[in-house]
């Protein structure tokens, strides 16, 4: 790529509306120097000193990057809006001392014009330069303090590799961050397996033995490529201790390495993350009652003694699963038809799980605030709590999100499902339902167990609300219910009592132990590219029960 300002070909990233990617030139030395004290100002309070704040000055910024804007050895990208103003830059290029390393040398995104995904097109479109310039390995030297820059990277892959430095002018430690640009090796199936990445929070974290056979286990797995792509966390109050991921996020057509920042399709953790946080929070603020019936807030439901309080404890009566999305068309046919079975159901006590009973929750509570499912959880849940990549419908490149089975049963024809949902009633109701639909990254669930291990720093649930999620409520022997959540994981090791957990068909699972302070997040793709549901679970119980060990 050439260092001389003019715009390049942006096809491979995705920029919001009325701007665009060009490379810098030297005439541009100012406004970068502008958008990089806007960003150091309006970030780095905390990270470093606030005399080193105070000191930046655009002119003599605006001197030290001219002759590094038009060096040959690096390419300085912008993005700029249709006036001409600059929003954001990148900088980077090849190491001359480290031959086959690429570095990306600054990012900078000018306060004003944050949160719109300009970092992440920068990024993106800078690791695509480099690798096709023959770069196998990416680094950057990222403040140790700056965490929000350090997300970012990770969600493209970029992890620790241990060193440090502090530099005089700054004062502030930093850490040095690589992304591994490796073809993977393939194996007889003809997918790759790249190595297991290990981020660890806690340098002490993986000296337990059961551990060690974790690590061991899931290299192992990654090796033999089933689950195709898996994401793990161990987490604790103040967030992950422990992060692993590796395998593919797609073996079908293409290779598709995994990443930290993959997005999975929840399936069933989709009635836990959106539908019982918003109908406990709306508990919480009056809005509804546990005891309610469901005629209350949906009135053709067709019986009088069904409560809310039944449909989140699997307990109304209702069948598991109809094949809608076969037969049916559209939002106003699909509700008709759970009607027309819930008229066949009763509340009894017993547990009967049900997809059905969790669709009819999600209409009640777009029925409640008078707004659709998608938009409530981003607004009362997704944004409070941080799930800056949480959400149902991802408008993310597919590559971006593992993909799920290939000519399975919950679509009308063959192909592969990738980039949407698995589930075929959530797909036929446009990717939004109570049941499932919502996609999400390692990272984000992370956050949210860690508020469950947190009452009092999360600010959705109270502590009355997550204690009420494991409260005993209906079932006996292996299933066990509370407020959505089941209880007892019998099959995944000794866990305590108040231990809640809960499975997505697609192969994700949750588990929250609050009396050991832990909580597991794990993500897998393992119905890609076809389903192998006793394996899955034999995946799922070792894995469980090697951390139970550890945590004993």
């Amino acid at each position: 790529m050439s260092s001389r300002a003019g715009e390049v070909d942006a096809a491979e990233v995705s920029l919001p509306p009325g701007t665009r990617l060009r490379v810098a030139g030297a005439s541009d030395a100012t406004a970068l120097a502008e958008v990089f004290v806007s960003s150091w100002r309006g970030g780095y309070a905390g990270v470093v000193a606030p005399e080193v704040l105070e000191a930046l000055e655009v002119g003599r910024i605006a001197e030290w990057l001219a002759p590094l804007v038009t060096a040959e050895a690096t390419t300085t990208s912008v993005v700029e809006a249709a006036d001409g103003s600059l929003l954001a830059f990148c900088r980077f290029g090849t190491d001359r001392d480290e031959p086959g390393t690429g570095q990306i040398y600054a990012l900078y995104v000018d306060p004003a014009h944050q949160r719109r995904g300009l970092a992440s097109a920068l990024l993106q479109h800078a690791i695509a330069s480099l690798s096709g310039q023959g770069c196998s390995k990416l680094a950057l030297w990222v403040f140790a303090a700056n965490e929000r820059a350090q997300r970012l990277y990770r969600r493209f892959g970029f992890v620790p590799d241990g060193t440090g430095r502090v530099e005089d002018a700054y004062g502030a430690p930093e850490i040095r961050m690589v992304l591994r640009l490796r073809r993977p090796a393939l194996h007889a199936g003809g997918a790759a397996s790249p190595a297991l990445e290990v981020v660890v929070g806690a340098d002490h974290f993986l000296a337990d033995p059961a551990l060690g056979r974790l690590r061991g286990y899931l290299e192992e797995l990654v090796e033999e490529g089933f689950p195709p792509s898996i994401s793990l966390a161990v987490v604790g109050r103040e967030g992950p201790v422990l992060e692993c991921f590796g395998g593919n996020a797609c073996v079908v057509g293409e290779v598709v390495p995994t990443t930290i920042g993959t997005r999975y399709d929840l399936a069933s953790l989709t009635k836990l993350v959106c539908t019982v946080t918003l109908v406990l929070a709306a508990s919480q603020r009056g809005e509804l009652a546990l005891s309610d019936p469901v005629r209350r807030l949906l009135p053709s439901y067709p019986n009088p003694a069904t409560t809310l309080r039944h449909l989140l404890t699997h307990t109304a009566g209702l069948v598991d699963h109809r094949p809608f999305f076969a037969t049916l068309e559209g939002r106003e046919q699909i509700e008709a038809a759970v009607y027309q079975e819930a008229a066949c159901a009763a509340p009894t006590g017993a547990v009967r799980y049900s997809d059905l009973g969790f669709m009819l929750l999600g209409w009640a509570l777009e029925r409640l605030h008078g707004a659709p499912l998608d938009e409530l959880f981003t607004s009362l849940v997704a944004g409070p709590l941080g799930l800056d990549r949480t959400g149902f419908r991802p408008a993310v490149d597919r590559h971006e999100v593992a993909a799920t089975e290939l000519d399975g049963d919950q679509r009308l024809g063959p192909g592969l499902v990738w980039g949407e949902v698995h589930d075929g009633n959530a797909f036929a109701l446009k990717g939004v339902a109570g049941h499932a639909g919502l996609f999400a990254p390692l990272e984000d669930l992370s956050r949210y167990v860690a508020g469950l291990l947190d009452p009092g720093g999360t600010p959705v649930l109270d502590a009355r609300s997550i204690a009420e999620m494991g409260t005993r409520q209906a079932g006996t022997g292996d299933d066990v219910r509370g407020i959505g959540w089941r209880l007892f994981p019998r099959q995944w090791g000794s866990w305590p009592a108040d231990t809640i957990w809960h499975t997505g068909f697609t192969g994700t699972s949750l588990l929250v132990s609050p009396s050991r302070g832990v909580g597991v997040v794990l993500l897998t793709n393992a119905v890609h590219p076809v389903r192998r549901l006793e394996e899955q679970a034999g995946v799922r119980a070792r894995i469980h029960r090697l951390l139970a060990e550890a945590f004993a």
